[in-house]
């Protein structure tokens, strides 16, 4: 975005001028720009705040005018009529540059909301009427005394309730800030399901809420009366009414009223608040709208049918909009139950196609996602400008310096044999298939050269980033010590990286493949293993796997349809001193295939011989802090013989050696000293989505007693890290914190934000 634009998205308080008059606003949190505009009139902007939402939303807070440091009218109290607050706050929307957005109104808030949906629909992805209702005057104000009244028999009793219903009286008489203040907070038990049940908890909210005086009434003194009864069948927007069943002013009548008007409207209600549930309830009114949002299909700019943006014209690679097959093809992933739905993509074919892409997204206040070999998948980033990389494919091979430089649409199946060609072997992954800078940004472990070398962030020398102000940067350890840091082990949350250059190593052949054992012999195949990796030296790297194969022509006779344990080794000393070291594992139970030998550097995809054609899968991971043989029966249990498990594939991975050892150079990358990490993964469609996440949750949970406190960042799927606190437990809170404040620096709008996402400091 410019910079303008991005410092109008920064956390913290802004303001624009609106009219010639100055609005503030309050920004916090990160995903889809959410504003919300609070009740009263004249209730303080904070009384709104709710972190619960700021974990998925970019919240935008209004202080409407009249309010709290935002400008008053010459005309104050009166003259904030729905007219002015929506010119408001199209004048806002205007100056962030911001097309479309989710709009979040409560109690007087959700009457200005829906007024601006009818007036502005084009302006909004949609519509969360909070405590709201389609009519104010006489017949409101009846129903709302009814319900005091049903509130004040429900807390006979109560010694507080007289003083709480006097004040009620007197906010209608308050003329001044002061006064209006002290009788919003005395009034305010009425506005709670059980205030004087929970108190202790609700006290300091209390004792915080401020409120202007700010009368209902147009400049001439009329009152500004509303009845939209007749207009809202016609209302466009996708829209969540969210009510709180005990609520006193716009209650669940008004709720039920909205809701048959608005067609295709969604009715949500909060069973233990009243007009404050996201006080009272903040994870259910949090989940509430989470999912109106996540399901709501976002129409960013441009959608199906629209022209291929002007800025993006005459890229060297395609423009792709939603509504055909190469985007369709462009947006699938190795994950066939999962894909990306961006609002469009541009499939760059070099750093140019990149900054133009980024600078586009930013212009529009637009997030940007990043896919190359799409095996790691985090959100379909509806919102967003989708960025695809593998059609740059420059590869560079120094024997003399022993490095590669390459291009971010490269995989390690293209880059393996290149290399060998002169010698040396990369820092390489199990799958080969996977993306090299993509698996080198969120660490990267290799069952071949990781307890020898460390991880394949550990080697890198440079990379060029384009960074969220669209420039195109070569960050090395001595121009960018900070963000060189961040971006190795951050994965995706500072910029896209387009190229980068890592050393290799002189290995050509190792020592490895599996060893595969029936699934029956589980306890003893895992209780050698167990033993077994304490003492072999760093050269080896091995890991456990417990599979059920499915019956394929391509399976060799002893695994089709199998249920096996599949022991995996990469050794890279020599073929003598491999045998001698496998031997007690080979004694361990009757082998059914043993394909472990001297093989060559290009063969590292046969140590685990991961699967190479996308299918429909669920999968969850877990670091473990240890594994001992209480572990051991506890997983026997939960997935071996009789455990009734359905995944395809449960592992163990044994790191340590370099691993755990700080690289020459830091970086961020979160597992040193982990000395285990397990994966497993339920194949299945969308139909067996709770069955499959359910077995997965199951064989996961169980091992929690063992958990470690960080995570690994590659094997992260789209159901784990789902939020702040899930992503700071990943990296740990000091590593976190860093690079909060490294993303506040380089993109503090947070547009790099559909991943594992760091939020700005």
């Amino acid at each position: 975005m410019s910079n303008e634009t991005a410092g109008h998205l920064t956390p913290g308080p802004h303001q624009v001028d609106v009219d010639g008059l100055t609005q503030r606003y309050h920004v916090h949190g990160s995903g889809p720009v959410c504003v919300a505009v609070p009740g009263g009139p004249g209730v303080d902007w904070a009384s709104l705040r709710t972190p619960e939402l700021e974990e998925f939303l970019t919240m935008v807070y209004v202080e409407p005018l009249g309010t709290g440091d935002s400008q008053r009218l010459p005309s104050h109290p009166h003259g904030y009529t729905r007219e002015r607050y929506t010119r408001s706050l199209t004048g806002l929307l205007d100056r962030l540059a911001l097309p479309r957005v989710f709009l979040l109104g409560h109690s007087h808030g959700g009457f200005v909301a829906q007024h601006f949906a009818l007036h502005h629909p084009d302006r909004l992805h949609g519509l969360v009427l909070y405590e709201s209702a389609p009519v104010t005057g006489p017949e409101h104000m009846a129903e709302a005394a009814a319900r005091v009244d049903a509130f004040a028999r429900r807390n006979e009793g109560r010694p507080e309730l007289p003083s709480a219903l006097a004040a009620l009286q007197a906010v209608g008489a308050s003329t001044d800030d002061a006064s209006v203040t002290t009788a919003l907070r005395g009034l305010l038990p009425v506005y709670f399901a059980r205030y004087w049940d929970r108190e202790d908890e609700f006290r300091a909210f209390r004792s915080a809420v401020t409120c202007t005086y700010v009368s209902t009434q147009h400049e001439t003194g009329e009152p500004d009366v509303i009845d939209d009864r007749d207009a809202l069948p016609g209302l466009t927007v996708p829209t969540l009414v969210l009510v709180g069943r005990h609520d006193v002013i716009c209650g669940p009548r008004w709720a039920e009223e909205l809701h048959t008007l608005i067609p295709g409207s969604r009715l949500a209600v909060l069973e233990d608040s009243g007009h404050l549930g996201h006080v009272e309830e903040p994870e259910a009114f949090a989940r509430a709208v989470r999912g109106f949002v996540e399901s709501t299909r976002t129409e960013a700019e441009p959608r199906t049918g629209d022209a291929v943006p002007e800025e993006l014209r005459g890229l060297s690679g395609p423009v792709l909009m939603p509504g055909t097959d190469e985007y369709a093809a462009e947006c699938a992933t190795f994950n066939l139950n999962l894909s990306f739905r961006p609002a469009l993509v541009v499939g760059a074919a070099c750093e140019d196609d990149v900054r133009a892409a980024v600078r586009f997204a930013a212009g529009r206040g637009m997030p940007i996602a990043v896919k190359s070999s799409g095996h790691q998948f985090v959100s379909p980033a509806e919102d967003a400008v989708l960025i695809t990389t593998e059609r740059m494919k420059r590869l560079t091979v120094n024997g003399d310096r022993r490095t590669v430089s390459a291009e971010a649409g490269l995989r390690w199946s293209e880059v393996l044999p290149r290399a060998a060609d002169a010698g040396l072997t990369p820092v390489a992954g199990s799958a080969p298939e996977v993306g090299v800078v993509g698996y080198t940004l969120g660490g990267g472990q290799s069952p071949l050269l990781g307890r020898t070398h460390g991880y394949a962030a550990d080697h890198v020398r440079r990379m060029n980033v384009v960074t969220a102000d669209g420039e195109l940067r070569t960050v090395t350890p001595d121009n960018e010590p900070d963000l060189f840091w961040a971006l190795l082990g951050g994965k995706g949350n500072f910029g896209v990286v387009t190229e980068i250059e890592f050393d290799v190593f002189p290995v050509t052949r190792f020592y490895g493949g599996g060893i595969y054992f029936a699934g029956e012999d589980l306890a003893a195949v895992l209780d050698a293993w167990r033993l077994w990796v304490p003492t072999v030296p760093e050269e080896m790297t091995t890991s456990l796997g417990v599979q059920r194969l499915p019956d394929l022509p391509a399976l060799p006779p002893p695994l089709r349809g199998a249920f096996v344990v599949h022991v995996r080794i990469g050794y890279l000393g020599s073929a003598d001193d491999g045998e001698r070291l496998v031997a007690p594992l080979r004694a361990a139970a009757p082998v059914l295939l043993d394909a472990v030998g001297e093989k060559p550097v290009t063969a590292v995809g046969e140590i685990h011989m991961d699967p190479v054609d996308p299918m429909p899968y669920f999968d969850r991971s877990l670091s473990l802090r240890e594994f001992p043989e209480k572990a051991a029966r506890a997983l026997v249990e939960l997935v071996g013989p009789g455990s009734g498990c359905r995944l395809a594939n449960f592992e163990i991975r044994a790191l340590g050696g370099a691993l755990d050892r700080e690289p020459r150079v830091a970086n961020a990358v979160s597992m040193r000293g982990v000395p285990f990490v397990v994966f497993g993964f339920a194949v299945g469609g969308l139909d067996r989505a709770d069955d499959l996440r359910r077995d997965l949750a199951k064989v996961v949970d169980g091992l929690t007693p063992w958990a470690a406190d960080r995570g690994m960042v590659n094997f992260l799927s789209p159901d784990e890290a789902a939020d702040t606190e899930g992503v700071r437990a990943v990296y740990g809170p000091e590593r976190y914190d860093r690079l909060a404040e490294v993303k506040r620096r380089h993109d503090p709008a947070n547009l790099f934000r559909h991943n594992h996402n760091v939020r700005p400091a």
